[in-house]
């Protein structure tokens, strides 16, 4: 019960009947309720380590997770953090393990630190730039294709 309930009562005020939900408000559940039951969507790849080459799933995160992700300025005069807008060594070493396999493990923490630490620089550029598609490149190539689908149904 809120506060207002509380104090409604107390005051012998009898409460609103709750209002009822409107159809906006029930196609915005609907909505939602699809968005969190859509797959995430993986990414598999291949990296050098130790000699051997190993499968990296790189698994998509959702909305605050990625903005937290982000959220670190980019280095001025660096192209992967021009390309991804934020400072991509910190964006990897942040990335959740649960949101990574390697040859089919989720690696601990320590372990994507230690990986990270050891990869070349190729690989370490492929796995940002994995990153980026997923969470940037692709959803905007969707959006531009719907635009462009909205135009041609305009216009034809």
């Amino acid at each position: 019960m809120s506060i207002q309930e509380l104090l409604d009562k107390a005051n012998g005020v009898e409460p609103l009947p709750p209002k009822p939900a409107s159809n906006l408000s029930d196609r915005l559940r609907a909505l939602i309720d699809a968005e969190k039951q859509k797959p995430l969507k993986t990414v598999p790849f291949e990296i050098e380590l130790g000699g051997a080459w190993v499968e990296v799933v790189i698994i998509q995160v959702r909305g605050l997770d990625w903005s937290a992700l982000t959220g670190h300025e980019p280095r001025p005069g660096h192209a992967m953090d021009a390309k991804l807008q934020c400072n991509s060594d910190q964006l990897l070493e942040g990335w959740p393990t649960a949101s990574v396999t390697v040859d089919g493990e989720h690696p601990s923490r320590e372990q994507w630190e230690q990986i990270l630490r050891l990869i070349d620089a190729p690989w370490r550029a492929d796995i940002a730039a994995t990153i980026h598609w997923i969470h940037w490149a692709e959803p905007m190539t969707r959006l531009k294709r719907l635009q462009i689908e909205r135009e041609e149904k305009k216009h034809g």
